[in-house]
């Protein structure tokens, strides 16, 4: 049975999905990034591949920390309150991940299975949405916390930087 909706109406909802996707990856794109920093796989796992680690082949989370001490001149006592920081929001961040990789299996089951349980996935999305809700809940307090260890010059020079680095790609 189809409803039939508004002209404006329809193109709300159009956007309002368009919107809600673009979130979502954009959610899901930063989530990845940060899992990369710092990460490492659990024992007896390989590790991603470089490509889908979120960092250049090559660019270890320490090297890349580094860089960001040295770029934004970051003093002895930011580092003591940044290091902590980073490395809870890698475990976390590395957990989320880990919970993403096992839902891919689970839906692959789910969707390659002789009856397709509608009900079932339906719960899988709604777990999954919850679970994008709780990481970026998690992933704007840990930016905020960098950003209050971060005097106003670095959090510019630190916008300038990724502006930068936008710019080049």
């Amino acid at each position: 049975m189809k409803t039939h909706l508004p002209e404006g109406m329809r193109r709300s909802l159009g956007v309002a999905r368009k919107s809600w996707v673009l979130m979502l990856l954009a959610t899901g794109a930063l989530t990845l990034g940060i899992s990369a920093l710092g990460q490492t796989p659990p024992a007896g796992a390989m590790p991603p591949p470089p490509h889908h680690a979120g960092m250049a082949p090559g660019h270890s989370a320490d090297a890349m920390r580094q860089h960001l001490y040295s770029t934004l001149s970051v003093t002895d006592a930011q580092k003591a309150r940044l290091d902590p920081l980073m490395q809870q929001t890698a475990t976390d961040f590395g957990d989320f991940h880990a919970q993403l990789e096992s839902g891919h299996g689970e839906i692959m089951t789910l969707l390659t299975a002789n009856t397709v349980d509608r009900k079932a996935l339906e719960r899988m999305r709604v777990a999954r949405m919850h679970e994008m809700d709780l990481a970026s809940k998690r992933l704007i307090d840990h930016l905020a916390d960098v950003a209050e260890a971060l005097t106003p010059a670095q959090r510019q020079q630190a916008r300038d930087a990724m502006a930068q680095h936008q710019a080049a790609h």
